[in-house]
Parts: structure tokens; sequence; C-alpha cells
């Protein structure tokens, strides 16, 4: 059915939570994304003319991405993340030292 309030609670490591309406097809789209590990109960009510139904209960369970790698070796550089990050760095060789330095700046 189109127009039919909804409510979407979500529980637990990422409480959360949104409003929506069903459209021309009846259908209704809610995302969320987990920022910690845990499970999640993820529930929708939905409301119209004085009455309301609840959905069953959705866990969803976010586990911890890997941590990220860098790997150093012979001019080979190789970063692995398991997500977006922004990183900042300085590559520097002195001119006196055959070497060369990293130096992160910042990374979130």
């Amino acid at each position: 059915m189109p127009g039919i309030n909804l409510i979407f609670k979500v529980t637990g490591a990422n409480v959360s939570s949104a409003t929506g309406v069903t459209d021309s097809n009846g259908q209704a789209l809610f995302t969320y994304t987990g920022t910690a590990a845990g499970s999640d109960l993820v529930q929708v009510s939905a409301g119209n003319g004085g009455m309301s139904v609840v959905s069953n209960l959705l866990s969803v369970t976010w586990g911890l991405p890997p941590a990220p790698s860098l790997h150093l070796g012979r001019g080979l550089y190789f970063v692995t993340l398991p997500s977006p990050l922004l990183l900042s760095a300085t590559v520097t060789t002195p001119p006196l030292l055959r070497r060369t330095h990293l130096r992160a700046l910042g990374a979130r």
C-alpha cells in the first residue's frame, strides 16, 4: 500500500532510527551503517488511520574490519585498507642518508 507512515528503529551496538513513507509500490528503503562491532535488532512499525503493525525483529551482526597494514620493501609500497580511510603522508629522502622515511601526518 502506498503512503503508509513507517518508523524504523535499531537497538543494540548501533542505535539508530528513521521515518519513511511507502512509495507507489508499497515499498520503502531503510539503510544504516554500523560503526561499532556487535549485534543490532532492527524493527519497523507501520501506522495509518489509527492502526499500527509491528514487524518481526531482524538481527544484524557487525564485525571488526581487518586492521590496515603497510608493507615496505625494496622500493615497493603497499597499503591494504579495509574501508575508506583518509591518510596524509610525507615521503622524504634526506640528502645525506639513503633511507626513505614515511611520516604520517594524520589518519581517520
